[in-house]
Formats: structure tokens, C-alpha cells, sequence
């Protein structure tokens, strides 16, 4: 009984953990339902760019170039890169996008990835793609 107990627990210590590397807070309605499975999936920034690139990959060779592809999957790596070194997590909610969260991603765009004004203005503008999606996806 008490080795359930336990094991129980580790799981709901394993679920808080990943709620947290994703949510500036965690209630505890947040940690009850992910931990019974009843999450939404795709809340996170980086779930819906991975949805987006899976999409987008169905479409290279019909309405989408390679190139095109290739491009989202950067701008994820410079996003992820973001997240990790301004916010020491690994992924970000969709609800904590703000004009911030914009603004000091231009600004690591700039400063520590070194990129020019228009390769800049490219990873915001398929930043801004993902995000619209998200949007129009609820």
C-alpha cells in the first residue's frame, strides 16, 4: 500500500515538474488535470510550432518549398534557444506570449544570435505565422 502511495506521488511530482518548465505558475487545478489527462494538447509555444512543421512538411512539393520548411525549423530552434536562456525553461504557454515576450525575443535575435535587421525580421515573421495559427486554432 504504501509503495502505491509513493509511486503516486513521484507521479504527481513528475507531472508538477513538467507543468512547471512550461507555466509561470501552477495551480492546483492545472496539476489535477494534467496529472488525470485532462489537458488540452498543443497549449505550449513549442507543441504548436511542432504541429505547424509537421503540417507544413505534408505540404513541401505542393504549396510549400523545402526552403519554407527549413525556415520554420530554425525559427523553433532560435525560439527554444530564447526560452531557455531568458526563462531557464524549456517551453513557454501560449497564454504568456505578450508584447514582451516579443520584444525581448527581437532583442536575442539581435544581440546574442547576432542576426541582421532582415534575418530578424524573417524569425518574427514565421514566429507571427505560428502564433496566428494558434490564435485562429483557439
Amino acid at each position: 500500500m504504501a509503495l502505491r502511495i509513493n509511486e503516486t506521488l513521484d507521479s504527481i511530482n513528475n507531472t508538477y515538474r513538467s507543468l512547471s518548465d512550461r507555466e509561470v505558475s501552477v495551480t492546483a487545478e492545472q496539476l489535477r488535470n494534467s496529472f488525470l489527462g485532462v489537458t488540452a494538447k498543443g497549449e505550449s509555444l513549442l507543441d504548436t510550432f511542432d504541429k505547424h512543421i509537421e503540417d507544413t512538411e505534408k505540404l513541401v512539393g505542393i504549396s510549400k518549398s523545402a526552403v519554407t520548411l527549413q525556415r520554420y525549423k530554425v525559427t523553433r530552434t532560435r525560439v527554444t534557444e530564447f526560452i531557455k536562456k531568458r526563462y531557464q525553461r524549456n517551453d513557454i504557454s501560449l497564454k504568456e506570449i505578450n508584447h514582451m515576450f516579443i520584444a525581448d525575443f527581437d532583442n536575442f535575435l539581435r544581440v546574442d544570435s547576432s542576426c541582421s535587421a532582415n534575418t530578424t525580421a524573417k524569425f518574427l515573421q514565421f514566429f507571427k505565422r505560428t502564433i496566428l495559427i494558434a490564435r485562429n486554432n483557439g
